[in-house]
């Protein structure tokens, strides 16, 4: 039994079938172009984080780890380092998450082209309807489990950097306050 029979169609009875399967349509056609416009703002919103990240990390592994390291041994402080590139390593997971976000997927179109040149051509307009309706049925699902898919990885990401920025901060106030101490001893 198509996907788009068995679960829609015993929903909506009170409508004549054309009207019925037109209102379907238009129904599923909207889900799918909001799919479609969800996937782009997700692409949208990896792209900026894994832009915001790497900027960060490119700040921090660049000049910062100079600096840090040749502080790190004026003051004794070398434990702290681990901190540092723990720090950093978290970073770096969350641009990976969010490549992972960004990747290349597998998504359904509705209707297929090979059914819009051959397989429809004898077919009533009804028949035309109920069949393209079941692909776009199935193609919004499918669309949406990677969308979700996509939505979890950046949720994860998000995580990682705030975690990351977490143990930047740490890193120097407890950089600041060690510094502050064995200055003060000398």
């Amino acid at each position: 039994m198509q996907y788009f029979t068995k679960h829609c169609m015993s929903n909506i009875v009170n409508y004549p079938d054309q009207t019925r399967d037109e209102l379907l349509y238009e129904l599923f056609k909207r889900r799918y172009d909001e799919e479609s416009a969800r996937t782009a703002k997700l692409d949208d919103k990896a792209n900026n984080l894994i832009g915001f990240i790497s900027i960060i990390v490119g700040l921090l592994m660049t000049e910062g780890t100079f600096k840090i390291s040749s502080l790190l041994k004026n003051a004794h402080l070398e434990y702290l380092l681990a901190l540092y590139l723990v720090s950093i390593g978290i970073l770096l997971a969350s641009i990976v998450k969010s490549l992972y976000a960004f990747r290349i997927r597998t998504w359904n179109t509705a209707p297929a082209m090979d059914d819009l040149t051959g397989t429809y051509d004898d077919k009533s307009y009804q028949i035309v309807l109920v069949n393209v309706n079941d692909d776009l049925a199935k193609s919004v699902n499918h669309n949406a489990k990677n969308n979700d898919e996509k939505a979890k990885s950046l949720e994860i990401s998000w995580i990682l950097l705030l975690v990351g920025l977490f143990c930047i901060f740490a890193f120097i106030i407890i950089l600041a306050i060690a510094s502050g101490i064995n200055i003060s001893n000398t």
